[in-house]
């Protein structure tokens, strides 16, 4: 197969996810929302930020989806959605949840699986394209979803 044919595949590949994305893009944040309200329990908040990184120690700065956060509604209320260092003791990464009792980490296992599901290396791109680069994200148990400006300095 010659170049120009292989690079021209890759033009109609990309050009066809833009638009799924550009289609869909809102229906994929609604789907995101109701997945994890679904499986919240209630009284409680979910949260992540994702961004690229201004400095890696000389290493390249790469965009990144990072370690969510469970927070009692209470808890997210006061801290004013500032960020998860005031207290949140819940992280859920790829590899788990972290913090909490045992029974608070059964409680949140199915958050925990649905957020495995998006919380991967190949949906990062998407993660990207539908809620931004340096963002904070908020999903509540009434299933409503914000982004915010996340400063990471």
């Amino acid at each position: 197969m010659a170049l120009k044919t292989v690079l021209d595949n890759f033009a109609k590949a990309r050009a066809q996810y833009e638009a799924a994305l550009k289609t869909h893009g809102d229906d994929f944040q609604k789907e995101i929302a109701s997945a994890i309200a679904a499986v919240l329990p209630i009284g409680y908040v979910f949260t992540w930020t994702q961004c690229t990184p201004y400095f890696c120690d000389g290493d390249p700065c790469v965009f990144g989806v990072n370690s969510a956060h469970v927070h009692t509604t209470k808890q997210f209320e006061e801290e004013s959605g500032e960020g998860c260092g005031m207290g949140c003791d819940i992280d859920i990464d790829r590899r788990g949840i972290y913090g909490g009792t045992p029974e608070l980490k059964e409680l949140l296992a199915p958050v925990a699986a649905v957020w495995s599901q998006l919380d991967t290396k190949e949906n990062e791109p998407l993660m990207l394209k539908a809620f931004g680069d340096h963002a904070r994200v908020i999903v509540k148990t009434d299933g409503s979803i914000e982004r915010e400006d996340y400063d990471h300095d």
